[in-house]
């Protein structure tokens, strides 16, 4: 299992969409926290699973609730996955990364 090390950046995202879902819906929002948690347990455990993403391969890609996308870098050579953002997929995802 690799370590998950989520960088200022992608607690800074978290927040906010939290914050923005609870003011809709707080289903919502402990959807996305519940649908996020489990979805990085199967991330630290296959990360090399997901692609890169086609526009900065710098990073791997995976798919959120509410059209998120979770954006991270994979070091295999200390088993460390460094979450870098999580965005909205209608952003300029170009620019923001």
């Amino acid at each position: 299992m690799y370590k998950l090390e989520f960088l200022p950046s992608a607690v800074s995202d978290i927040l906010e969409i939290e914050a923005g879902l609870y003011e809709y819906s707080p289903a919502a929002a402990d959807n996305f926290t519940d649908t996020m948690r489990r979805l990085t347990e199967t991330l630290a455990n296959h990360p090399l699973m997901y692609k890169t993403y086609d526009d900065n391969v710098y990073f791997r890609s995976m798919g959120l609730p509410y059209k998120y996308r979770l954006f991270f870098r994979v070091d295999e050579e200390t088993e460390t996955i460094k979450i870098h953002r999580i965005l909205h997929g209608m952003r300029d995802l170009k620019n923001l990364l």
